[in-house]
Parts: structure tokens; sequence; C-alpha cells
């Protein structure tokens, strides 16, 4: 299990008690980046080598593509992921953010078009090894 899934060990989704996270759908959103190895990839690509940052690159930039789905129109906006603190700990501030996106030059831009690329191959492969394709679309690897 990698550092960026176990947070979500053991979780599970409901519709009614207390404590609840407000944008709880994001949960699954990010989860799924994590899961197929987005979040990874993206990390991969923005790594250097002397700098070890408090927030991961790739987890920042996964928490403000899940801003953005919430209705985030700013580089402020990411403090909406606030709201799913809980889960998915204390999200990056804004000028993570904007020291993410400003530390991006053209060969991190490359490696960063390309992770989508290689992610969407490992979910093909994931969606080949299950029997039946992906669930309820009958949609498998080879369309």
């Amino acid at each position: 299990m990698s550092k960026l899934t176990g947070w979500a060990e053991g979780l599970s989704l409901s519709t009614g008690g207390r404590k609840l996270v407000g944008k709880a759908g994001i949960v699954p959103v990010r989860r799924l980046a994590d899961k197929v190895g987005l979040t990874d990839a993206l990390s991969s690509a923005l790594v250097r080598r002397d700098f070890h940052p408090v927030h991961d690159r790739g987890e920042v930039l996964v928490s403000a593509a899940c801003a953005v789905l919430l209705g985030s129109r700013s580089i402020a906006g990411i403090d909406m992921m606030r709201q799913a603190a809980l889960i998915l700990g204390h999200p990056a501030s804004a000028s993570t953010l904007y020291r993410t996106l400003d530390g991006i030059g053209p060969l991190q831009l490359d490696k960063i078009a390309s992770a989508p690329a290689r992610t969407r191959s490992r979910v093909h492969d994931l969606i080949g090894l299950r029997p039946g394709g992906f669930p309820g679309s009958g949609w498998t690897a080879d369309h």
C-alpha cells in the first residue's frame, strides 16, 4: 500500500450520522486518482532532487483539480478542500499551490502531460484484468 492511498483504508460512505464531511463526494474522486496512480505519476513529474516539501507536489495538483470539480475558480479555491480535511488531511494552502504551479517549467510540463496517458493505460490494464470489464457500463479494455 502506498503512503498516498493508505489514508483511505477502512473508509465507508454513509448518508446519516454525525461528524459528516462537507463535499464528501470529492473523497472517491481523490481516492480514485491515488488508486490508479495519477497522484504518484504527478509526484514523480514534479520531484526535485534537493527539495523535500511539506506537501507532496502531486497531491497538491490533485487537490487543486478536486477543488475545481467542487467549483473553485481561483488558486485560493483550494481552501474548499479543507471541508474534507477530516478524511483527506489538511490540504496545501493557496500559496503552496501557487509555488507548485510557479515551479513547473517545460520539462515538468512534458512529464505532467504524459502522466494521464500512463494512468489511462494502467486503468485499461486493470479493467482488462476484471471479468466483465467496467461494472454497469459494458465497457471493457477492448472497448
